[in-house]
């Protein structure tokens, strides 16, 4: 496995974890905390997906807690469009 894959591995684990327990802790008390944070953890596990895809045509979108965050709030559009700028970026 490449240093990027297991890298974004490595991140995406701690990501979802933390997450994770945003979500047990906010779950009764403030319901649209505990939704952003699911939307974060599937997200991020869909980001993860499509590099492991993407991976041999060198498109890889690093996931860091801008993307997570992005990626919460907007969701699967929001995804589509940091792969689509990203890939804008790579031709010019």
């Amino acid at each position: 496995m490449s240093e990027i894959i297991s890298t974004q591995l490595f991140s995406w684990a701690i990501y979802t974890i933390t997450l994770f327990i945003f979500c047990l802790l906010f779950m009764n008390h403030i319901s649209k905390i505990s939704k952003l944070c699911m939307q974060g953890v599937t997200g991020t596990s869909f980001m993860l997906i499509i590099n492991c895809i993407l991976y041999k045509f060198e498109i890889c979108l690093g996931i860091n807690i801008f993307t997570v965050l992005f990626a919460s709030v907007f969701g699967a559009p929001g995804i589509g469009l940091m792969y689509l700028m990203l890939g804008l970026s790579n031709i010019m």
